[in-house]
């Protein structure tokens, strides 16, 4: 809810672009990442279209991916730079 009562959609967009370096020893991958990404976000504040920015358009962090057979992976990663965040994730080839 805003400031006027009302609901007002949030919308961003952000152009990334990265690096990531790592090793892989059997199933495991380890790997060191950082990116740098920046767009505006969009917000009715006070019944006026405002627009703004994040505070850091950077990241850094590390993670690891680990192959479980010929299908499944599983991953992890953790930014702890510029925009933190923490992601655990899973994929299956079909």
């Amino acid at each position: 809810m805003s400031d006027d009562g009302e609901e007002h959609a949030l919308s961003a967009f952000d152009a990334r672009v990265g690096a990531m370096v790592g090793k892989t020893f059997g199933p495991l991958t380890p790997y060191a990442v950082a990116r740098a990404f920046g767009g505006p976000v969009s917000w009715t504040l006070g019944g006026e279209e405002v627009s703004g920015g994040d505070a850091h358009h950077y990241t850094v962090g590390a993670g690891a991916a680990l192959r479980l057979g010929r299908r499944l992976n599983l991953g992890v990663e953790g930014m702890a730079l510029g925009e933190r965040s923490a992601t655990l994730s899973a994929s299956l080839a079909l």
